[in-house]
């Protein structure tokens, strides 16, 4: 019969090679992220926040 070779279970892998895994997640998920700066964000909340406090007399009579 033609069977497939026994592949190690994640258990038996040798705990250099465990990390090393690891490592390489962490590598490649810090590379794909994007990171915006806090200014980016506090600008963003702050023109939000304007945006709302302008629109709110247009809107407030439709909701009540």
């Amino acid at each position: 019969m033609n069977r497939k070779p026994n592949r190690k279970h994640a258990s038996e892998k040798p705990q250099e090679e465990k990390f090393d895994v690891i490592e390489h997640a962490l590598r490649m998920n810090r590379k794909s992220k994007r990171k915006i700066p806090l200014h980016e964000v506090v600008l963003l909340i702050t023109a939000l926040g304007t945006l709302l406090h302008e629109l709110h007399p247009y809107v407030a009579p439709l909701l009540s």
